[in-house]
């Protein structure tokens, strides 16, 4: 209904605004058989100049040369447009002059911030630490280190837990032990780690308030005897290849941790509801694939919270830095100050849960934005006396700039709509002239930036992040550390991963429908209101920009309604994602015996075609049987689908145990052909296509809200 209403009154500001915005915006986007045509086709030459640069970027291999050659092409047409900003500061009024020169002032800060975290683009290179651990595991460790495995959960489910562990015991190694660290010391996570001969840690009552991290370190160290320690989150599961791809690294001695990226089983939220998770890459997805790639070069990784490995000596001398170890990533971040190597493997050995609601994606950024500041309070990661070189400060000051990106983004948003209200431009200036100095720094800071990193980024979807992140943020600038996340109505404790419910969490999303009604009233207001009878003395004059400020804010309201829309909690159903693993298998079901292939498997049940012709089996309970296996699981029948002429049936576990489990597991995540749920890399015009099919399909809230 907000996107009805803001398309009907957005038509009437555009067919029924001022006449000189009318004018200006008909004779460049219409045009006729005047020299206006002319003038509007030079206009739109740099914008095509911009387009074929980028067509021809996109040919050219990816190498620091070139690398360098699209950043130079950037910068300077980069500082060509801020030099013509210059010259469109409205200066009609003091408020208007002050306006305008501070949004010039926040739009140089972030192309400036853009510009820092692009610089060390050129020495991208995501496969040169796969082909160093390739070398590595041919020539493994000897002796071969002993491991063990920290598995860490504060009021996660029993099931995941249960499951975290049995992983870390499958993997590919001659000495593994797995210990459990409970954050909220749970009788029920003791048994489950008694019952598979594990080793529980709880954390001390008195720490149970406030960074756990320091505690629990204190609390699993003197019982540890392991070389290596594997900390994981109970949310993710190694695959059995993580030890073999890891461990090698540490024949290095200055080395003292192995960061992995985090992988999700399935797409976040905000892409299933925009129908864009079949070629939409994660929100974290540029943060584990360039931006740890491109700090592991400086030896600046920062810590994830899991899917890692470390020295257990490393551990010990966290804990004689109380202060340091207070996070996990400041920790991290005091080692690399003094000398010691923190290397970042891109490749994805784990795989856990997504965050399923609003409130807990918020969360996991606002998370990583209090670690990015804590290393920031801290002293970054540079170490003491190092030899001067400008990338490391460079690549510092980008990080800190970065932390003001929430104020530039809101800026962005108020910003235009207070200027519009008030009647006065932020760029005086016509379309046509935007065409030819703002048009072209559009379009290539959507093109190279995604070249630059493979893809990984997304001009639009950054900005839509950085919206939806943008409130919330400023609490972790003023030093807020309240968590977001509340618990489903109807919901247990620890059963948030199976939510039934379709909702919208106001308190998360109010700032989204906020300015969608002050614009809608602005557009009423300065446009409609006018035409009706008796307020015809609220007519205001046009000014030259107002087109411009007209669809800047548009543009600003459809972020508003795409943020909406990722903002609404879709039902979870499934616990883990299937998998399109065929094998030859058997189903039994009461007197019935038949064979068939699984379509696809998943850690709770499959999907198994009967051999055509089969007579349909009876029955609802039984056992399914995987061929050159030894995996035999007991099963329900769901439902009955006849495909051509066999059967297909959908298949859910019945309570497993734990030798069935890792067994399923490892088939599931243990080989070299895992068959991985990784979104497509898209690049810009792919990104635009996937918007406009997301929002006009609107299914989160037409078909189903």
């Amino acid at each position: 209904m907000l996107v009805l209403v803001l398309l009907v009154v957005a038509a009437i500001g555009v067919r029924l605004g001022s006449p000189r915005a009318l004018a200006d915006l008909g004779a460049t986007l219409i045009g006729d058989p005047t020299p206006a045509s002319a003038d509007f086709a030079a206009a739109l030459l740099p914008a095509g100049v911009a387009l074929l640069f980028g067509w021809l970027l996109q040919r050219l291999p990816r190498r620091s040369w070139s690398g360098a050659l699209a950043l130079l092409v950037l910068v300077l047409v980069c500082l060509r447009y801020l030099h013509w900003r210059l010259h469109t500061l409205d200066q009609g009024t003091s408020l208007a002059l002050a306006t305008g020169a501070l949004m010039l002032l926040i739009e140089a800060a972030y192309l400036l911030q853009q510009g820092l975290w692009l610089l060390p683009a050129p020495l991208f290179d995501p496969a040169r630490r796969r082909r160093q651990a390739d070398q590595l595991q041919s020539e493994p460790l000897d002796p071969t280190p002993s491991v063990e495995f920290w598995v860490r959960t504060e009021d996660q489910e029993e099931r995941l837990v249960r499951r975290a562990l049995i992983a870390c015991r499958h993997v590919d190694h001659p000495d593994v032990r797995v210990a459990v660290l409970d954050t909220a010391a749970r009788p029920e996570v003791e048994e489950i780690a008694r019952s598979l001969g594990m080793r529980y840690v709880a954390l001390p009552a008195e720490c149970r308030h406030g960074q756990a991290f320091a505690p629990l370190l204190a609390a699993a160290l003197p019982d540890c005897e392991a070389e290596l320690v594997a900390l994981f989150d109970c949310r993710f599961m190694p695959f059995a290849t993580f030890l073999k791809r890891t461990l090698g690294f540490f024949g290095d001695e200055r080395v003292v941790m192995v960061q992995t990226p985090l992988t999700h089983f399935r797409s976040e939220f905000y892409n299933r509801n925009l129908g864009a998770d079949q070629v939409m890459p994660g929100e974290r997805d540029l943060f584990f694939h360039y931006g740890q790639v491109v700090l592991d070069r400086f030896n600046s990784v920062q810590a994830c919270g899991g899917s890692s490995v470390v020295r257990r000596c490393t551990l010990a001398a966290m804990l004689a830095d109380p202060a340091g170890a207070a996070r996990e990533s400041t920790a991290v971040a005091s080692l690399q100050r003094r000398g010691d190597r923190v290397v970042y493997l891109d490749e994805i050995l784990s795989i856990g849960e997504a965050p399923h609601s609003f409130a807990a994606f918020l969360d996991q950024q606002l998370d990583q934005r209090r670690d990015q500041l804590a290393i920031i309070r801290a002293g970054g990661t540079l170490p003491k006396g190092h030899p001067f070189s400008p990338w490391p400060l460079l690549h510092q000051l980008g990080r800190t700039l970065a932390q003001l990106v929430p104020l530039l983004r809101i800026a962005f948003l108020l910003l235009p709509l207070f200027a519009l209200l008030m009647g006065f431009p932020l760029i005086r200036a016509s379309f046509r002239d935007y065409l030819i100095f703002g048009a072209p720094m559009l379009v290539l800071l959507h093109i190279i930036p995604s070249w630059l990193t493979d893809h990984h980024h997304s001009r639009f979807w950054g900005e839509v992040l950085e919206a939806l992140t943008a409130v919330p943020s400023l609490g972790v600038l003023l030093g807020s550390h309240r968590r977001l996340q509340d618990r489903p109505r109807g919901v247990p404790a620890g059963q948030e991963s199976t939510v039934m419910l379709q909702s919208i969490n106001l308190n998360m999303a109010w700032p989204f429908l906020l300015i969608l009604v002050e614009l809608i009233t602005v557009l009423f207001l300065r446009y409609a209101l006018p035409l009706l009878p008796g307020f015809e003395s609220l007519q205001s004059p046009g000014y030259t920009g107002e087109t411009l400020s007209l669809l800047w804010n548009l543009h600003n309201g459809w972020v508003m309604v795409i943020c909406l829309t990722c903002a609404i909690d879709q039902p979870v159903r499934r616990q883990g994602d299937r998998i399109p693993l065929r094998r030859s298998g058997r189903l039994e079901l009461g007197g019935f015996s038949g064979g068939g292939v699984t379509c696809d498997l998943s850690e709770t049940g499959a999907a198994f075609q009967l051999n055509p012709d089969v007579q349909p089996p009876e029955g609802d309970h039984g056992w399914l049987s995987l061929d050159d296996t030894a995996i035999h699981l007991p099963v329900r029948v769901v439902r009955r689908d006849p495909v051509d002429r066999s059967l297909r049936m959908a298949l859910r576990y019945e309570p497993l145990d734990a030798a069935t489990t890792g067994s399923l597991l490892r088939l599931l995540y243990g080989g070299d052909d895992i068959a991985l749920p990784v979104a497509h890399r898209i690049d810009a015009l792919d990104a635009f296509r996937s918007l406009l099919g997301g929002i006009w399909g609107a299914n989160p809230v037409v078909r189903r809200y």
